[in-house]
């Protein structure tokens, strides 16, 4: 995505967000001039694809793209289409194996924004698939020369993509004189996050004259003098804007670590090395089954039945954690037909999972409806605390994940024996890795176990498998969840969880908020009421989180809900009392997160959502008052939330906009109440009741509340703003109450950002 920053509007100068690239002022052009054009496709579990960014093929299996484009992403999240002139159709396509961004890239100032994008399968050369040539350290541009740059982006800011090639020729920009427009453009108001431009980077545009420049989807892609590779398009303000050129990352600067990474990955799972079984031989293996947008269900991963109504999977598996997104097939040994069909009631991640270490990596799936017990269908024993199994022992994993890195996933159920790997030489080879600053894994921790064919390889768990089953001697021993393959003939190790938790496991952690105990209501009585709407590429769109109108152009949230999200990923519905229907839609400019929010304490849990385009007032469309830094707010006093999140706890989601009366609680009680929780096991890392938070609830009777979907939406006292949803211990709790970010503690900021 090639990141922009959007300028203010009306006079209430908006800040600048970043947001993808495109070719503007360009024209139609074919792969046979640009060969080495790779349109990086974004997609979900392998159904819907979009062009999302571009790259320039290096080697038969590397590309050169950018770092941010893939920023928190998975190589099963991308795909590559090469050899042909159009955005969805022709050429060949290929599966990713590993995604290898800069070890220095950093996202706020988008320094060293240059990734490498390794294919499953080689390319093979023609006269529309070629590589090309890198400037090397020493290669100079002159300042006004021509270069040009190709992609699929917008033709205009916030304009269509193309289906056909485009290319444009822009002058490359005095370095200085970028340097100064761009800290100039700093000192206005809101945009002093903008990033600076640095040695890494190499400006290109039309200065003072603009109208051409790359765009929202062409990040990633290429720029390029006299044939060779000299930039990678990252960001700028706007596109093809005369004060402030587009902004690359300047190939020479990073040739050597550009080199030195066209090669092996990190992936979760699928039977690699197996043979079909039928689901006789394992009667608890569950096929975990996503929704994609309402039409088709994929296999995504697996899991293990542990009761009639409980599934043991891996958390990882769940970063779309609505169980009304997910079911499960039982007692059959194909992925997409047989066996019956259980909907989800309740996902149940560990409360001290890491998204990054993956320590923890194990999840409760909850069944709506009990699985009835037969020959294809039992349940698994677990292995208990002190459960031993010696090195070299042979375990079995089974799924219908791919049979090959970045192949085809199989439709009937795969099995495969492999071995428990000595934890201390797992973990030291992991560790050797660990020294090479351009390979990013994991951990092996004490909660993890190794297994595989150690120093041979070719049989392991695969993309699909993961929160699969491994079992010794019929008793369940691990959790698939995370592996780095390196070549076909290279040591390939699986990592699994160790089951030592199950009660605690079953402990509900951190999650976004719903109204629980409410009634319907209408916008009319609310209607600074935001729906915040979380997409995929403009395509399907559902409701995620609540939001505070508070200007015509700024919309204030929880800052939860948007860490590591990128603008055109969220959308704004005003003035409606229905979630999916009615009122105005907005996109949204920037999303601008309190500069102390904490992802791990919850403290400052706020957010600035501007939007593109502002607002039209009307009996439904009315910005709200926020309390101000003397605001006193009583014990016991009324407040009023509101959204449409889910009714119950792991519950569905109303369609029409629901409120809730509750009460202010003590915040010492209130506080005194978590620090209790954290005692508890598997709590310890539970945020604490800090001044910046409020608490709110029906204290000892529980029963009402915000909930899932509700997070960011408002906590009201006489029609005044006076907290933002933000978590709680389950919804509706009796003895802990739900936590919202208290809006007079951060009233300035709010000010000074809206």
């Amino acid at each position: 995505m090639r990141v922009l920053i959007l300028l203010a509007i009306l006079g209430a100068a908006l800040a600048a967000p970043k947001q993808i690239n495109r070719i503007v002022g360009g024209t139609p052009t074919t792969v046979e001039n640009y060969p080495y054009i790779a349109n990086m496709q974004h997609g979900l579990f392998g159904i819907l694809w979009s062009q999302a960014c571009g790259g320039s093929l290096l080697t038969s299996t590397s590309i050169l793209s950018a770092a941010h484009c893939y920023y928190f992403d998975r190589p099963q999240d991308w795909r590559v289409r090469l050899g042909t002139s159009f955005s969805s159709s022709g050429g060949t396509v290929h599966t990713i194996s590993q995604l290898v961004l800069h070890p220095q890239y950093d996202n706020p100032t988008l320094n060293n924004d240059v990734a490498i994008v390794r294919l499953s399968t080689p390319t093979v050369y023609s006269n529309t698939v070629q590589p090309i040539s890198i400037a090397g350290t020493n290669y100079n541009v002159p300042d006004g020369t021509p270069v040009v740059t190709a992609g699929w982006g917008r033709l205009w800011f916030q304009g269509d993509f193309p289906e056909e090639l485009q290319h444009v020729t822009v002058n490359t920009i005095n370095h200085q004189i970028c340097t100064e427009r761009y800290a100039y453009l700093k000192t206005q108001p809101h945009q002093e996050r903008t990033p600076d431009v640095t040695d890494g980077m190499l400006c290109a545009g039309i200065l003072n004259v603009g109208g051409k420049d790359a765009c929202s989807g062409d990040s990633g892609g290429p720029l390029v003098h006299n044939n060779v590779l000299i930039g990678v398009v990252s960001w700028g303000y706007q596109c093809a804007d005369p004060i402030y050129p587009g902004v690359n990352a300047r190939v020479s600067y990073f040739s050597n670590w550009i080199v030195n990474n066209a090669s092996a990955p990190k992936q979760i799972n699928r039977i690699v090395g197996g043979v079909p079984t039928p689901v006789e031989n394992y009667p608890y293996i569950a096929n975990m089954q996503v929704d994609m947008f309402g039409i088709v269900w994929v296999q995504a991963c697996g899991g293990s039945l542990l009761t009639s109504t409980t599934i043991l999977s891996a958390a990882h598996c769940f970063h779309i954690n609505n169980p009304q997104q997910w079911r499960v097939r039982l007692g059959t040994s194909f992925a997409s037909s047989g066996g019956t069909v259980h909907a989800v009631s309740r996902l149940v991640l560990h409360p001290q999972y890491h998204e990054v270490t993956l320590n923890n990596d194990v999840a409760i799936v909850r069944l709506s409806t009990p699985a009835v017990y037969s020959r294809t269908v039992q349940p698994i024993s677990i292995a208990g605390t002190n459960y031993n199994v010696p090195d070299g022992t042979p375990v079995v994993t089974a799924g219908w994940g791919r049979l090959t890195a970045g192949g085809e996933k199989s439709e009937q159920l795969q099995h495969v024996i492999i071995n428990v790997i000595n934890q201390q030489i797992c973990a030291e080879r992991y560790d050797e890795l660990k020294t090479d600053p351009d390979v990013e894994i994991p951990g092996v921790t004490d909660g993890m176990l190794c297994a595989g064919i150690l120093d041979v390889g070719g049989k392991d768990a695969c993309t699909g498998d993961s929160g699969g089953p491994v079992v010794h001697n019929n008793v369940l021993i691990g959790v698939v969840s995370w592996s780095l393959h390196t070549s076909v003939t290279g040591p390939t190790m699986r990592f699994v969880i160790l089951l030592a938790l199950l009660g605690s496991a079953l402990a509900v952690p951190k999650t976004i908020n719903r109204i629980v105990g409410g009634s319907p209501t209408t916008v009319e009585t609310y209607p600074y009421m935001s729906n915040m709407q979380y997409g995929l590429w403009g395509i399907w769109w559902y409701q995620a989180c609540g939001g505070s109108l508070i200007t015509s152009t700024s919309v204030l949230s929880a800052a939860h809900c948007y860490f590591g999200d990128s603008p055109f990923e969220w959308r704004v519905r005003l003035g409606t009392s229905l979630a999916s229907s009615g009122g105005s839609l907005h996109d949204v400019s920037q999303l601008v997160i309190h500069p102390q929010y904490s992802s791990a304490t919850l403290r400052n849990d706020v957010a600035i959502v501007r939007l593109a385009s502002p607002a039209q007032y009307s009996n439904s469309i009315q910005p709200v008052s926020i309390a101000g830094a003397n605001y006193n707010l009583a014990d016991n006093s009324n407040v009023q939330t509101i959204g449409w999140g889910a009714l119950s706890t792991g519950g569905g989601s109303p369609e029409q906009l629901q409120h809730v009366t509750i009460n202010v609680i003590n915040q010492k009680v209130c506080a005194e109440r978590y620090a209790e929780l954290k005692t508890q096991p598997g709590f310890q890392n539970w945020p604490d009741v800090t001044e910046d938070m409020l608490c709110a609830g029906i204290l000892d009777v529980g029963g009402k509340d915000a909930c899932q979907g509700d997070s960011g939406g408002p906590l009201a006292h006489n029609g005044v703003l006076v907290g933002v949803v933000s978590w709680g211990f389950q919804c509706a709790h009796a003895t802990y109450p739900g936590v919202n970010s208290r809006v007079s503690s951060n009233a300035e900021w709010i000010v000074n950002n809206a």
